[in-house]
């Protein structure tokens, strides 16, 4: 009964709202924007508001300097924990094998300097953690040169490139041992090999084993050129290229032999 008696006053208003003059009509209508104008606009700032105070709120968190500080630290953990992680992935494989038993391989950084034909690389690792003069540095897995030199922190390699290096080295399966000598930083010079071996390009060179040093064969480079000496035609002329890229080592490991683990 209610909503018909609703309905029968809102339709007669409606009438009374047709027939009524028009200047009474906008006078009507500028009274209801005056009584409600306020409410309304208070309303629509209050939307407004909103927004921009949690605009403020972010903005303080973000600025905050402790909050950052947090932030870059935890980066920086976790960065460090992800090269961990991949240095043992990369050493568990040569851990494993028989040959490398009692051997500790020292993991470092490594900035390469060039001096005219002289060519070494300076480590962060010396006396501390084991690092002495004479032992072997791998890079990609192959052999990249010798510590020559060693302080309490830093160490340097001298690069198998240098041409006061002398290596003693095999190609591939041959039973003749050979001194590889540095010559660049591109090519190595393996001699003296008679005619009667064949030697391939692309044939691996390995650094011998050495007592007290290597405990295994490390590869060290492969064939690049192989040709008939030209002062003694009965020998090669082998040029050997390094297995690793001299000129861009970032990171070495060095064989430090009877470490008890």
């Amino acid at each position: 009964m209610s909503n018909r008696m609703l309905f029968t006053w809102l339709l007669l208003a409606s009438f009374i709202m047709l027939f009524i003059p028009t200047s009474l009509a906008n006078k009507m209508q500028l009274t209801f924007f005056h009584i409600f104008s306020k409410p309304l606009s208070m309303g629509k700032s209050i939307c407004f508001a909103l927004p921009k105070e949690k605009a403020d709120a972010a903005e303080r968190i973000v600025q905050n300097s402790r909050y950052i500080e947090l932030r870059n630290h935890l980066a920086n953990t976790m960065q460090q924990l992800k090269e961990q992680h991949q240095k043992v992935e990369e050493l568990s494989g040569l851990r494993d094998r028989f040959a490398w038993k009692g051997v500790s391989f020292v993991i470092a950084d490594a900035i390469a300097e060039f001096q005219g034909l002289q060519r070494h690389l300076i480590i962060s690792r010396g006396t501390d953690e084991g690092i002495a003069k004479g032992q072997y540095v791998l890079s990609g897995n192959s052999i990249v040169g010798i510590v020559c030199e060693v302080s309490e922190r830093t160490a340097n390699v001298r690069l198998i490139s240098d041409p006061r290096m002398r290596i003693a080295v095999k190609i591939a399966e041959l039973d003749a041992p050979l001194i590889l000598q540095g010559d660049s930083e591109a090519a190595l010079k393996a001699g003296i090999l008679p005619m009667k071996y064949k030697v391939n390009i692309d044939d691996p060179v390995y650094a011998m084993a050495k007592p007290g040093v290597l405990s295994a064969p490390v590869i060290i480079g492969t064939v690049a050129a192989c040709k008939n000496d030209s002062i003694n035609p009965l020998i090669w002329d082998i040029t050997v290229k390094s297995a690793c890229d001299l000129k861009n080592i970032e990171e070495v490991s060095v064989i430090v032999m009877n470490i008890q683990n």
